[in-house]
């Protein structure tokens, strides 16, 4: 994912690490020898948090953090269903294996537990809309963000699946774009004439 616009989403970490208290919360602070992607695919993981307001995060790899969003409701899982996904800072890359108790009293107190976790592929990145490919136990397939007029508001929605398969393939263009996915649709396109 090297699209310039995904990349200037956020600080980093610095609003991560000024809203915690390290000496009390057993939230990962974030260290330079972790900002280094560990797969040749980026992963994602959703955490289930049950804080104040029970809400889901997606977070994605990318750029050695992991970009977030707490969505209120529930994650889309049919075609067609979409739901509130508010920007939030970004987190360290030992999040995507976090779970347990945040003390009471602390930013985010409450049970983070993992609710799904895998890969994902970069279709399309703009300032305003993401277009991804997931592959995890239970987000697969294609979804959406797209950024609402004003403020950290999006919406991420559930696609209609593409006849090429989900990702199960490592390499990858300058876009993001799976060369498999490419290859199969141009194959698929051939085989009609």
């Amino acid at each position: 994912m090297a699209n310039k616009d995904f990349a200037d989403m956020g600080k980093f970490l610095e609003r991560y690490r000024q809203k915690r208290d390290f000496q009390k919360t057993s939230e990962p602070r974030g260290s330079k020898s972790a900002l280094k992607p560990i797969g040749k695919n980026p992963r994602f993981v959703v955490h289930e948090h049950f804080a104040t307001h029970h809400h889901f995060d997606l977070r994605l790899e990318n750029h050695g953090v992991l970009r977030s969003w707490a969505v209120p409701k529930q994650i889309p899982l049919k075609p067609g269903e979409k739901f509130l996904a508010v920007r939030v800072e970004d987190h360290p890359l030992e999040y995507i294996n976090f779970q347990g108790i945040i003390s009471q009293g602390e930013y985010g107190a409450g049970r983070v537990k993992i609710w799904d976790t895998g890969e994902y592929a970069l279709r399309h990145s703009s300032p305003t809309k993401i277009l991804l490919e997931f592959d995890g136990e239970k987000m697969k397939g294609n979804y959406a963000l797209l950024k609402f007029k004003n403020g950290d508001n999006w919406l991420l929605l559930k696609e209609k699946e593409l006849k090429s398969e989900i990702i199960k393939k490592n390499k990858y263009d300058e876009r993001g774009m799976s060369y498999a996915v490419k290859v199969k649709s141009k194959k698929s396109k051939s085989h009609k004439k």
